[in-house]
């Protein structure tokens, strides 16, 4: 499966009438995940206080919505399970 990259992805959250709601800017992190080796959604497959850790500048909030989102769109990407008969 190709997860996509994290910067088209962030400027995704931003342009999104519900995630860019409150006008957070997250493509600003997207030169700090890159620096931390952080590409693609996948990578965003850490914990809170992983992602804070590595990246600062991102308050609790933040860093909660970018891993739950992240979490949502990468079980849309895989799609239903298979039903096994």
């Amino acid at each position: 499966m190709d997860y996509p990259e994290l910067t088209p992805w962030l400027a995704g959250l931003d342009a999104h009438p519900i995630c860019g709601d409150d006008m957070q800017n997250y493509l600003q992190y997207a030169t700090i995940f890159m620096e931390h080796g952080l590409l693609r959604l996948e990578d965003l497959g850490i914990s809170v206080e992983e992602l804070q850790g590595m990246c600062t500048a991102l308050n609790l909030g933040t860093a909660h919505c970018l891993i739950k989102w992240a979490s949502k769109d990468g079980k849309e990407l895989q799609g239903p399970p298979l039903k096994i008969r």
